[in-house]
């Protein structure tokens, strides 16, 4: 019925607008048409439908005779002429309009032909046309939107958009819009057209503006039509980059398949050898090497170290102060060319990224903490892209499901978030206080610094320029265009801002929905607290007490920067609560803390503080009673499962006050940060027991080396899934379960394939280009 008014209200609008009768018929017609809307009249059957659109098409037959003659022909241009008596041309009259309805002029005459047409061809029952009316929307919502809480109907995409090839004879090509109505107090409803594709959406925007002005209506409309997007120098650049990397790999495969087979016909273990070598410094046999020279405890650094490329272990790893040893003498027999195209060869890639062999140590338990964080910010994004974007009742998964004790665990998924910045400070600390030990104080700050940028930017610009360009062409939905047109667009302004890792912060304060790429704030975050941690890290070698004053302050300066702006801008917690003031009345969506750095920086320092303890007790055996262990054991999963579940009554209608509120948002990521930094170290020193065999498990580490990829890429697969959907889905627990599951495999497998393509070749070639001395 809701598909049927739309066409209803579409087709006597355009048919009021186009009889030459008085202003007050017109008034008269649409008033009575109003009315029976309201009364009811046209949610009754389909035979009341026809009814009221049979009366108005007989009311439009006096009048469209001659509006016929001034339109022209489906097929025909704008530049029609007519003939006079002694043969010359002259133009066709320009269609009269009555008063309030001048601006149809700018209407485009074939578009009002089209439309005409169709108006005919329904009311004549032919199947087309017909197609074409039911895979409308509904314009306004329908009332179960009360229950269901659904603000959008976008009809049926497909069928909208096959009616030409289904229908032999269709006089026009079809094209589908989106039309979202903007209403009083913010209100928003999205609902979708199917109209002639001679309807460009400025025509349809100027149509529905002079109904708006006509009657008076108190609604803002927009229409986004789903046309491709033509290809612009960005997007040939980003394509261009993308084959240039697909035929690196093929190279390289190929060369390291063609060497396989060269090198086993002289030796049969030559495939073990030679071709694993080959993309290395000389002199210099990877990372395997390095573990050789460490110590029994510190092997275990090595997993570790190919976790996420936003830890700064690697970085650390490859700047500390070597020397060149003479005996070690390089087995490769390639030249430097072919160490190259091994760099992008996917079997060699491949085994490095699944070799889960276990080496002897401390820090595997890290892997296992990655990995699962990671998961859980995909079981967070699902239930947002998907439950939020496309639930078929959306009131539902609001009222009922979450409110619920379980769903706690997706709604504070950002506790994932803080886990990776303090793992990234652990690490950074742990590995270049030793750095700094064996260089006797010494390092190479700036190439630390360039390290970080060269490891991590080429593989986040490669999804930023895929997020920004591929979507909009070979995605395909009723949605499609309408997100993924803003996306485009809202990258190509402000991408250098990512490239700088200032997205979180300009333009100021910013929403995570209008930057390039909302979920790199977290790389914004992250490469910050890099910047200005040799500072910290330097002070705490030379000085610990300066060291850890320092760290003090900035938690300190964190802390009261916190409690100020939840203070000032009233921000609520918990379930469905309103912020205590109206200070974000004129920017509700601005990100005031959830991605700033003077918020997010305390898991980072305590992750600083593990890593130092880590530093200065490695080696050396460290024991602390069975009973505290086991006290601090139920500290950290107090406080976690605390921070996880204690807003659990909020859902049931609690209302926090104000002062607990901003205690929360002070305390709420150092806590965190201290009830993981435990579990860390418990697991490092020996203190974890079932709890490490868990995260030490060696299937984590592969994954670990994915985990930097499959942040960048999992919400671009997400959203590709969710605006591609034909229709609104069930928000049920098994549903949501499935898609969870799904997501994180298809998030991983695009991951491995971006790795492949770009991470792990830079590794390689990174030993190559700069030598270390």
């Amino acid at each position: 019925m809701g598909r049927v008014r739309s066409c209803i209200l579409s087709i006597s609008l355009i048919l009021l607008m186009y009889t030459r009768s008085s202003s007050a018929q017109i008034g008269l017609n649409w008033n009575r048409l109003r009315g029976e809307l309201a009364e009811g009249a046209l949610n009754t059957t389909t035979g009341d439908i026809q009814n009221v659109l049979t009366d108005i098409l007989r009311q439009f037959q006096d009048f469209a005779p001659d509006l016929a003659g001034q339109l022209p022909i489906p097929g025909q241009g704008e530049g029609d002429v007519n003939a006079t008596e002694g043969g010359e041309e002259s133009p066709k009259p320009a269609p009269q309009f009555p008063p309030g309805f001048e601006n149809l002029q700018y209407v485009s005459p074939v578009c009002l032909n089209h439309t005409l047409t169709l108006i005919g061809d329904f009311q004549a029952q032919k199947q087309y046309a017909k197609q074409m009316v039911y895979s409308s929307g509904s314009p306004i919502p329908n009332p179960s939107i009360e229950f269901s809480g659904l603000t959008a109907d976008y009809g049926l995409f497909q069928q909208c958009r096959d009616v030409k090839k289904e229908h032999e004879g269709t006089p026009f090509d079809a094209e589908y819009c989106i039309l979202s109505n903007y209403g009083p107090e913010g209100a928003q409803y999205h609902s979708a057209v199917c109209v002639p594709a001679s309807c460009p959406d400025y025509d349809l925007r100027t149509i529905a503006y002079t109904l708006k002005g006509v009657l008076d209506i108190p609604v803002e409309f927009h229409f986004t039509c789903e046309t491709r997007p033509s290809f612009t120098g960005g997007d040939i650049f980003v394509i261009l980059w993308c084959v240039i990397l697909g035929i690196l790999m093929l190279s390289g495969t190929l060369y390291h398949l063609i060497k396989i087979h060269t090198e086993a016909r002289k030796k049969s273990n030559a495939y073990e050898d030679a071709p694993e070598e080959a993309c290395e410094e000389d002199g210099d046999h990877g990372d395997d090497k390095k573990v050789e020279e460490l110590e029994p405890e510190d092997k275990e650094n090595q997993p570790a170290a190919e976790g996420t490329g936003t830890d700064a272990e690697r970085e650390v790893m490859n700047i500390q102060e070597r020397g060149d040893d003479p005996k070690k003498e390089s087995k490769s027999t390639d030249g430097k060319l072919g160490r190259m195209l091994m760099c992008f060869s996917i079997i060699h890639n491949f085994g490095k990224i699944f070799d889960i062999s276990k080496q002897k140590g401390t820090l595997s338990a890290l892997n296992g903490i990655r990995v699962i964080s990671m998961f859980w910010i995909i079981l967070g994004h699902t239930w947002q892209f998907l439950g939020t974007y496309r639930a078929d009742n959306p009131l539902y998964m609001y009222t009922q499901l979450l409110p619920k004790f379980w769903a706690q665990t997706v709604l504070h998924a950002v506790f994932g978030v803080d886990t990776f910045f303090l793992l990234s400070g652990l690490l950074l600390a742990y590995l270049t206080l030793r750095a700094l030990k064996k260089g006797d104080g010494k390092i190479n700050w700036g190439l630390f610094i360039f390290h970080r940028f060269y490891r991590i930017t080429p593989l986040y610009m490669l999804v930023l320029g895929v997020w920004s360009t591929f979507p909009a062409h070979i995605a395909d939905g009723p949605t499609v265009q309408w997100i993924f047109h803003g996306a485009r667009d809202t990258c190509r302004r402000l991408w250098w801002t990512n490239f700088l890792y200032i997205n979180n912060l300009h333009p100021f304060p910013g929403d995570l929905g209008g930057q390039c790429m909302g979920w790199s704030w977290y790389l914004a975050n992250d490469m910050q607290f890099f910047i200005i941690s040799p500072i910290i890290l330097y002070l705490l070698y030379k000085n610990r007490k300066i060291g850890f004053a320092v760290i003090g302050v900035i938690l300190l300066i964190s802390t009261c920067a916190t409690i100020g702006i939840s203070y000032h801008y009233g921000l609520n917690i918990g379930f469905n609560q309103k912020p205590f003031n109206n200070n974000t009345a004129d920017h509700p969506t601005a990100d005031h803390l959830y991605g700033k750095p003077y918020h997010r920086i305390p898991p980072y320092l305590i992750g600083i503080i593990v890593g130092y303890f880590l530093f200065k007790l490695e080696g050396k055996k460290f024991d602390i009673p069975r009973l505290a262990a086991g006290g601090m054991w139920l500290l950290a999963a107090g406080s976690a499962l605390g921070l996880v579940y204690g807003l659990y009554n909020t859902t049931q209608g609690y209302i926090v006050p104000q002062g607990t509120t901003i205690f929360y948002y002070a305390v709420n990521t150092i806590a965190w940060g201290v009830a993981i930094g435990w579990v860390a170290f418990a697991c490092i020193k020996g203190y974890g027991g079932p709890v490490n065999t868990i995260l030490s498990w060696p299937v984590w580490t592969p994954l670990a080396r994915l985990t930097f990829a499959a942040y960048l890429v999992h919400p671009l697969v997400q959203f590709v899934y969710v605006w591609s959907l034909p229709t609104a889905v069930p928000p049920t627990p098994a549903f949501m379960t499935y898609h969870v599951i799904a997501f994180i495999f298809v998030s991983y497998a695009v991951a491995l394939v971006f790795s492949l393509a770009i991470e792990a070749p830079l590794m390689g070639l990174e030993k190559i280009w700069f030598k270390r001395h």
